[in-house]
């Protein structure tokens, strides 16, 4: 299922696209604060897709010990869950935005860039922030499996789970990473959503 004829709300989307009301709705800020704080591993806090740092920034205020490797090209998006957008949206120009003193930034392709950075960066994901454009966060998904990163108490934080465009719900970044979870028989169970984010914890290792 990727759209429904209704005009959502949070618990609407837990009942009827998660088909489950037992995970609690909170502000974004909020959520930041219980995935943070659920993230126990020892391990690395990554992000897919910084654009201008509102979410970065966000996630360093909550947990201000932490270092968050953030990748982004800023060349835009390759693909998009909504119908008529066009490629290349989020397409930054000119001087990068404003960094936070905790965001290390991995600029490139995630395609080029991820593999060079875990085989530098010898730990389990921590934590994960996935807003790319679903493709892009598919292939994030895989390797990361691959090269054995994703640990039970892996936590995820799906971006954008849910994006509404005539009414329509579309879901690019969640149908991808169900395609992964069915891929690789992935065990994670869902502990929070708020606004168009959901937050997930990883099961068992992968």
């Amino acid at each position: 299922m990727t759209k429904l004829d209704y005009i959502p709300t949070p618990l609407d989307f837990a009942q009827k696209y998660l088909n489950r009301l037992d995970i609690p709705c909170v502000y974004q800020e909020e959520l930041f604060r219980r995935e943070l704080n659920t993230a126990k591993l020892d391990g690395l806090f990554i992000e897919l897709g910084y654009y201008i740092g509102n979410t970065a920034t966000s996630l360093c205020n909550t947990k201000k010990d932490m270092i968050l490797y953030s990748f982004d090209h800023w060349k835009g998006l390759e693909s998009f869950v909504v119908p008529n957008s066009k490629k290349g949206a989020c397409r930054w120009r000119g001087e990068l935005p404003k960094i936070h003193e905790n965001v290390r930034l991995v600029i490139g392709d995630v395609q080029d860039t991820l593999e060079i950075f875990l085989n530098h960066h010898n730990k389990p994901i921590a934590f994960a922030n996935f807003d790319m454009d679903g493709n892009s966060d598919y292939f994030v998904f895989c390797k990361l499996a691959e090269m054995n990163r994703l640990k039970k108490g892996t936590v995820f934080n799906i971006s954008h789970a849910l994006k509404l465009y005539e009414e329509k719900i579309y879901t690019s970044i969640y149908d991808k990473f169900i395609e992964f979870v069915e891929k690789y028989n992935v065990k994670f169970k869902y502990f929070a959503f708020g606004d168009v984010h959901l937050a997930l914890i990883i099961d068992e290792d992968i």
